[in-house]
């Protein structure tokens, strides 16, 4: 008697062990988050410019998601509001290496493609150079 309630403890505490490290060992069910809003909204994202095509009318930009750099590449609506340094200008006036904040649409593709973004309002941001540390 004292022998099976030993060895159904020790049963149930592997069981109970092995589900433990199981689920946390486990890889997350979910992919990470697109940038796009839900329902084609439009959205927001602060980014560094990596690339610019004029000709194909497409922007690179690369923004930091938790701990990681995420790379994503839009189309630029022909009536794209561009501002640079307070201004108005054509894609041609970004650089890479420019800090923008991106007003961008998703597009939906198709049923098991990502949507596509479509930049809206693309506007340099300045920064105050303090010099140092706060």
């Amino acid at each position: 008697m004292k022998r099976t309630s030993i060895l159904s403890g020790l049963i149930l505490t592997l069981a109970l062990l092995a589900l433990a490290f199981g689920a946390r060992s486990s890889p997350p069910a979910s992919t990470p988050p697109e940038p796009a809003a839900a329902g084609g909204e439009p959205a927001y994202l602060n980014c560094t410019v990596r690339a610019v095509d004029t000709k194909a009318s497409t922007l690179e930009v690369i923004t930091g998601v938790g701990y990681a750099l995420r790379q994503y590449r839009m189309s630029v609506a022909p009536a794209c509001s561009i501002t640079v340094g307070g201004s108005q200008t054509d894609l041609k006036g970004l650089k890479p290496g420019s800090i923008v904040r991106v007003r961008y649409q998703p597009v939906a593709a198709g049923p098991k493609t990502p949507a596509r973004l479509v930049a809206t309002a693309i506007e340099t941001v300045q920064f105050q150079d303090d010099g140092g540390a706060r």
